[in-house]
């Protein structure tokens, strides 16, 4: 028996907000945009990111964050940037 019990999961916004803060205070997470939504502890991430480094450390980052139950990963690779022909 847990002598403290459990501990307390935050809810979903409570959640979403705490990842938006830890990618804009992460300082490494790129200039794209990363759009979060979460539904039941599940964290999805949606835009760019450079390298797949960057998208994996990204994860990674979002993983750590305590009632995080899952990631999924919809980051793509950014498009290069067009310089015409």
């Amino acid at each position: 028996v847990d002598p403290i019990g459990p501990i307390p999961t935050p809810d979903d916004e409570t959640l979403r907000e705490q990842v938006e803060t830890a990618l804009r205070t992460a300082g490494w997470t790129g200039t794209f945009p990363i759009g979060v939504s979460v539904t039941d502890g599940v964290v999805h991430l949606w835009g760019f990111a450079d390298s797949e480094a960057r998208r994996t450390a990204i994860r990674v980052l979002v993983e750590e964050i305590q009632g995080v139950r899952r990631v999924e990963n919809h980051l793509k690779p950014s498009l290069p940037a067009y310089g015409g022909l």
